[in-house]
């Protein structure tokens, strides 16, 4: 394992996986036989015959491509791009070709196993599945029956996004948790900007993007915190269409990535000040007049009256001075706004509605929603961004007028400002700015990101069966050390036994490795259900093997960068003793008493599905989608999906809400909340790259960038692809490689108070100083020393939880 590991594809490791291709069949059909070889003379075999099924590959990429599975002789031999309805989403990447070197890995899980030694030991046992779920219901029950359904929690990821298999909307494990009524162990993970998308757009910023292919009809295009040549490469082809179509491509970046190298324009910004550039560049367009105000008029509640009182909208009821009914008070459809006359009127209702003022209403002070919003834009002048963010006052402007004036414009965005301890208050600024300027819901204008989610397929209501209890608690993973310490949970009692991983890794995912494995370690009973011997499953007591994805049938409707719902056959069968989780969870749920709720079959699953309204809107059913293998979920055949079409958002009052009247959030202990930062446009530093004083002690920023070879951990199996990805490197910028006398192919290591991690070093002249990068996804044993997420802290925004991942800074040695 460890010159694996070091050294990627060795004889010894082909050989190693040549034995588990040969054990499994693999080989059989697909190469010569010694007979063959030695008896010449013989007339050549004729090939065996090729079944062709199709397939997904359904990641956490966003890709979502579609797949030609070849199959001969019942083993999967080989993978190829599959047509699409729309052949612009015909694509396939090296991750999506290496299937088969998964599914015949000579690390995949062939049987249920039991731990024997001390967890992390890597000592088991082999048991039976009888034996394993079992001794799972076992635990499960006891726990419930003496310290309540709370006591038992599942903490799922992002591995597999089949609506059946998987974690979608509306999949097996949302429906497990609300049939069984255990505890959900939330992650936290990737949250910031939804969060603060959702509230402005009313969808998150995964969905408020228009279809990929409409990016050609933009003028101008902000790739904001994104690398798609590395991330979204399915995306990145239509961003080159477009800009050799005269789009203007402006990447916004605080190193040179390979995007920003394709782009027409290069936007150094500082690490974790993307907030304060978007209020800056927000100055300027309003200093010149700029904004869109026919659209913040109709179609946002830029118009609608605050209370000075309250920060609350005004109503009709106010001035009667009846009670605000509380279903008024959550729709800023029902605000008043003022009209040209002087008269008030509810928004939407009266024609050129004042957009700028303070007035007296029946003794009652408000000002309007974007008089507020003036006030706080006027905090970040150029002059103040310029110097925030390390971006020239000149190149400001020159920004904020191509983005304003050549359009329509798009801000297309993904994890890169997510994942800072402001990320909710950056990503919020985006939103605004493009609110501002009248680009959303419009062909060539977007901000966020292009899961095509427009039918809402993914969100059939198959999560909660019928009398099902739903989840008892929801328990977000970064406090959980801190419930372990204190026995209670944001005030309520908290008694954690036992705890089940599925489509998860979370001790490599998870932000401060060592924390994720003390309060893991404080629970009683870990249960681990994966594909792989991942870092995490090394930390359970039962594991659970699980079968590829082609190894089971199942749809894919969500997070993709195409507006298809794709089939996916059973192809082969499972690979040795593994099972598909819809299997796993219907046996255990048989075993935990929750059965007759929760069971149910793939069919089943997919014909309630295609009985939704969603399904039925779109005239979909199961019939065309198991001929046709991809049908349409957004948008018109021929018309490239646009979210919020026509200024209608998702949002409750149907308008772009710049002003959030009734903030919550999204962390459970509420003492650190302060409102005031939350009803508009807000930023303020990073928690530890815009910590000066910290920054003395730790000065490099450890930025952890994605790879073209793995989605999160997943991937890391493949012997093919270690043959060019052979290790994890510490990428340096030139001036601090000079600085600490390091050079390529020295071993560095990274360190802060939470631990440490030594890699190989590698000289990129892309980073700016005092930013190092690490590609994420390896598991500990691939490094030479500790590893990579010791180093992340699992500290969240005091509003918003989200894994900071970005938010690190180390200091560094040669070793």
């Amino acid at each position: 394992m460890a010159e694996q590991a070091r050294h990627g594809f060795t004889r010894r490791s082909f050989i190693r996986g040549a034995a588990v291709l040969t054990a499994a069949g693999a080989l059989v059909g697909c190469s010569p036989k010694t007979r063959d070889l030695e008896e010449t003379d013989e007339k050549q075999q004729e090939a065996p015959e090729t079944q062709i099924f199709s397939g997904v590959c359904r990641g956490n990429c966003a890709g979502g491509c579609f797949l030609n599975i070849h199959v001969r002789d019942g083993q999967v031999v080989r993978t190829s791009a599959r047509e699409m309805p729309d052949p612009q989403y015909n694509r396939i990447c090296m991750k999506g070709l290496s299937h088969p070197h998964r599914i015949y890995s000579a690390e995949r899980l062939q049987y249920p196993l039991r731990r024997t030694g001390e967890r992390g030991d890597d000592q088991w046992e082999r048991i039976s599945w009888d034996e394993a779920m079992g001794e799972i219901a076992e635990k499960w029950n006891g726990y419930v029956e003496e310290f309540g359904p709370a006591s038992v929690g599942l903490f799922t990821g992002s591995g597999n996004y089949g609506l059946v298999n998987g974690m979608s909307t509306g999949g097996v494990t949302s429906r497990f948790l609300a049939a069984s009524g255990i505890a959900y162990l939330n992650q936290t993970v990737d949250a910031a900007a939804n969060f603060a998308t959702s509230r402005l757009l009313g969808m998150g910023y995964y969905s408020s993007g228009n279809e990929p292919a409409d990016m050609l009809n933009a003028r101008t295009i902000l790739i904001w915190g994104a690398n798609p040549a590395i991330s979204q490469i399915q995306n990145m082809h239509f961003l080159m269409e477009a800009r050799d179509n005269g789009t203007k491509l402006i990447a916004i970046d605080p190193m040179l990535s390979q995007t920003a190298a394709r782009s027409d324009q290069w936007i150094p910004v500082r690490s974790g000040t993307d907030g304060a550039l978007a209020l800056g560049m927000m100055n300027y367009i309003v200093e010149q007049g700029w904004q869109d105000l026919d659209f913040l008029r109709e179609h946002s509640v830029a118009p609608c009256l605050v209370k000075e009182s309250d920060g609350k909208f005004l109503r009709q009821a106010d001035l009667d001075g009846t009670e605000v009914s509380a279903e008024d008070a959550k729709n800023a459809a029902t605000a008043l706004v003022m009209g040209a006359d002087g008269a008030t009127g509810v928004v939407g209702t009266v024609a050129d509605p004042q957009l700028e003022g303070t007035f007296e209403v029946n003794g009652i002070k408000a000002t309007t929603a974007y008089s507020l919003l003036l006030e706080r834009i006027a905090e970040y002048p150029v002059s103040r961004a310029a110097e925030i963010t390390g971006v020239s006052e000149d190149l400001i402007r020159d920004v904020a007028e191509q983005y304003a004036c050549n359009t329509p414009s798009s801000i297309y965005t993904f994890f890169g400002i997510d994942h800072y301890w402001n990320g909710h208050w950056s990503q919020g600024c985006l939103g605004t700015l493009a609110i501002l300027t009248g680009n959303v819901g419009k062909p060539g204008a977007f901000c966020g990101f292009q899961e095509c989610l427009g039918s809402g397929l993914g969100n059939a209501v198959l999560a909660s069966p019928e009398g099902a209890p739903g989840q008892a608690a929801k328990y977000n993973a970064p406090f959980l050390t801190k419930a372990f310490d204190e026995g209670e949970y944001a005030g309520e009692p908290f008694n954690l036994k036992m705890a089940m991983f599925s489509h998860t890794n979370a001790v490599t995912n998870m932000a401060d490795r060592n924390d994720t494995l003390s309060w893991m370690n404080r629970c009683e009973f870990l249960v681990g259900a994966d594909m792989v011997m991942t870092d995490t499953m090394r930390y359970c007591d039962i594991v659970l093997p699980v079968a590829h994805w082609f190894e089971k049938e199942d749809v894919f409707v969500s997070y993709a960068t195409h507006p298809f719902c794709l089939y996916q056959e059973k192809a082969v069968e499972p690979a040795f003793e593994s099972r598909a989780d819809i299997d796993i969870f219907n046996e255990l749920a048989e075993r935990v008493g929750c059965g007759d709720i929760f069971k149910i079959t793939t069919e089943e699953y997919l014909e309630q599905m295609f009985r939704t309204p969603q399904a039925q809107a779109m005239g979909a059913d199961l019939a065309t989608l198991k001929e046709k293998k991809a049908v349409r979920q957004a948008g018109e055949e021929g018309e490239a999906y646009v979210y919020g079409e026509g200024g209608v958002f998702a949002t409750t009052s149907k308008l772009a809400e710049l002003y959030v009247e009734n903030p919550v959030g999204s962390n459970p202990y509420t003492e650190g909340w302060d409102l005031a930062k939350e009803h508009l446009a807000y930023w303020e530093p990073a928690l530890q790259v815009g910590d000066e004083e910290r920054r003395k002690t730790y000065p490099i920023q450890l930025l952890s960038e994605h790879s073209r070879f793995r989605t999160h951990t997943q991937w890391f199996e493949a012997d093919m692809l270690k043959e060019i990805d052979t290790e994890p490197f510490i990428k340096l910028s030139p001036t601090d490689a000079a600085t600490y006398g390091i050079q390529t192919g020295d071993q560095v290591r990274a360190y802060n108070e939470l631990g440490s991690v030594v890699l190989t070093a590698q000289i990129n002249p892309g980073l700016p100083q005092g930013m190092a990068t690490c590609p994420k996804g390896w598991e500990a044993h691939e490094f030479i020393e500790g590893s990579f997420t010791e180093l992340f802290t699992k500290e969240g925004n005091p509003f918003c939880s989200n894994q900071a991942y970005f938010d690190c800074t180390v200091a560094i040695e040669k070793r």
